[in-house]
C-alpha cells in the first residue's frame, strides 16, 4: 500500500500543501508543486526536476557554514520573510 500526503498543518499555524505528484526511481513520489501558508505570507515552490546527489554531512546546512548574507539582505527588499521561511522549514 501506498499513500501521499496532500496537507499538513504544523503547530505554528503553517500549513503545507502537496499536489501533482510524480513518480521517480526507487519507488520516489514526490509533488512537483508545494504550497506554504503561514501568517499572511504564501509560497509557492515548484520542483523543477529530481536527481541523486552524494551525501551531506548534516553540519553542512548549519547557518555557520553559510557565506556572508549582506549580499543577500541587499538583494531582497522582503529579507526579513526570507529569514522567517527558513526558520520554520529548513
Amino acid at each position: 500500500d501506498t499513500f501521499l500526503i496532500r496537507k499538513i498543518r504544523f503547530s505554528e499555524n503553517t500549513e503545507l500543501i502537496a499536489n501533482d505528484y510524480e513518480n521517480f526511481p526507487k519507488g520516489l513520489s514526490y509533488p512537483m508543486i508545494l504550497h506554504l501558508n503561514w501568517s499572511d505570507q504564501k509560497v509557492k515552490m515548484n520542483t523543477l526536476s529530481v536527481s541523486l546527489v552524494k551525501k551531506f554531512k548534516p553540519t553542512v546546512f548549519q547557518s555557520s557554514q553559510l557565506e556572508d548574507i549582506r549580499p543577500f539582505e541587499n538583494a531582497f527588499s522582503r529579507w526579513s520573510e526570507v529569514i522567517e521561511f527558513y526558520k520554520r522549514f529548513r
